[in-house]
Parts: C-alpha cells; sequence; structure tokens
C-alpha cells in the first residue's frame, strides 16, 4: 500500500487524542447548543408573557360582555321583537 506525499503516519497515541479531541469538540458543541436552546425558550417564555400581559384588557372585557344573540356555526342569530321589521342593507348603519 502506498502512501501520499505530505500525509504522516498515525500511531496509536495519534488515534486516541483524534477521537479524544473529536469527542470532547462534540460534547462541547452540545453544551453550547443547550446553552443556546434555553436562551431561545427563555425569550420565547418572556415575549409571551409580554403579550398576555398586553392583552389582558382587552380579553377581560370580551369574557364581561358576551356578544347579543346566540351563535349556531358561525351565524349570528337576533331575536327581533314580533312585528319589528329589518331595514334594507342600504339604510343599515356601519359600524
Amino acid at each position: 500500500m502506498q502512501r501520499e506525499p505530505g500525509m504522516a503516519t498515525q500511531g496509536l497515541p495519534g488515534r486516541i487524542l483524534t477521537v479524544a479531541a473529536g469527542a470532547v469538540l462534540l460534547v462541547l458543541a452540545l453544551m453550547f447548543s443547550l446553552l443556546l436552546f434555553a436562551v431561545v425558550a427563555a425569550g420565547a417564555v418572556l415575549v409571551w408573557l409580554y403579550l398576555w400581559w398586553k392583552t389582558r384588557g382587552p380579553r377581560r372585557q370580551m369574557r364581561e360582555q358576551p356578544p347579543g344573540g346566540r351563535v349556531f356555526e358561525g351565524e349570528v342569530i337576533r331575536e327581533q321583537e314580533p312585528g319589528a321589521s329589518v331595514p334594507p342593507i342600504a339604510q343599515r348603519p356601519e359600524n
């Protein structure tokens, strides 16, 4: 078997050091990826808490003032007094 020029022969100690260095690099990469994951997760929780805190007023209003009428499969059904007429679409006030 011929060696390529410039390639050094590795003995057993060199191979052991190479495997050890690879294992250390793998452990360091795992540590930093876990640290990065923890920072991103903490940031996501902080953003969620901020949005939750800022929207507490509208959520409270929505709970306290239920919409009038009944909702059935996404359609609003308003109960009207007998004899009341529904104004045409052109005359309805816009919201």
